[in-house]
Order: C-alpha cells, then sequence, then structure tokens
C-alpha cells in the first residue's frame, strides 16, 4: 500500500497570486498533474485552499510514517486518519473562524456538526466542524492514493 507515493511529496509549491496573497498550488509536471482528480474531488467539499493544503498534509504524513503504516488494513488506517484529522484540526479561534469564511462548502460542515453532534460551545463546533472537512478530505485521499504504484 502507498508505494508509490513518495513521487507526490514534491508535487505542492506555493505562489504568490496578484494580490501578493501566497497559494498553495501544484506544480506543472505529469506526475503532479495526477493529483488533479484527487484535489477536484476534495474541492467538491471544502474550499479550494483547504482541498490543496489537506492533499498535501495527507502525502507529508504518509511519507513520513510510511514504514509504521505500509502494511496496515482499511480499519487500522483509518483510526490513523482519526488521529492525524484530530491533530491537523486548528486549536485557535481566529485560525477556525478564518477557515469556516473561506466558503460556504465549510459553513455546511459547521451545520452538520451542529445538527448531529450538539457541541456544547461554538469554539467545539467549528474544531469539529473543521475535523470532520479534514476527516473527509483524508478518506478521499487514502482511497484515490492507496494503491498507485
Amino acid at each position: 500500500m502507498f508505494e508509490g507515493i513518495k513521487k507526490y511529496e514534491n508535487c505542492f509549491e506555493t505562489k504568490k497570486t496578484g494580490s501578493g496573497e501566497e497559494k498553495l498550488v501544484l506544480k506543472d509536471t505529469t506526475t503532479c498533474r495526477e493529483l488533479e482528480p484527487l484535489i477536484s474531488s476534495v474541492s467538491e467539499n471544502v474550499d479550494d485552499d483547504s482541498a490543496y493544503k489537506y492533499t498535501k498534509n495527507f502525502i507529508d504524513k504518509v511519507v513520513e510514517n510510511y514504514d509504521e503504516i505500509k502494511n496496515l488494513k482499511d480499519d487500522s488506517f483509518k483510526e490513523k486518519i482519526d488521529e492525524w484529522a484530530d491533530a491537523d484540526t486548528d486549536i485557535y479561534t481566529s485560525n477556525l473562524t478564518e477557515w469556516l469564511n473561506k466558503s460556504v462548502k465549510n459553513v455546511a460542515y459547521l451545520d452538520e456538526t451542529i445538527k448531529d453532534f450538539e457541541p456544547s460551545d461554538a469554539g467545539e463546533a467549528l474544531a469539529f466542524s473543521q475535523t470532520l472537512s479534514i476527516h473527509e478530505a483524508y478518506d478521499k485521499a487514502y482511497d484515490f492514493l492507496k494503491n498507485k504504484k
């Protein structure tokens, strides 16, 4: 599982937009363009910036932890995704509200959290919403990348 993942570890770069804002983008190589369907799939549910960030983070985590995870079965790997999503969730409310404000797609996670999980306060609702979005992105990345050679 994930035998070919290392070829994607350097596929992302930061570029400045016309307004001077930095954006994470894919490098324009044949190998890196293989990730376009994954990023497109992830960005169906979250803003584009988060789609690139989550995809890069997942690849980095798999590469960094390859020896530990290469033989995990689906259920065990899903537990690892839970752990990573929790660890990657912002802890500061300002970062969480910035994430929320990027797209109505992110707001949908907040709606789901409030409806299904009854968080105790706004901070918990925001954090859990972001965790859900990261988890879903990592699930998509797992399904897309696990058998890439």
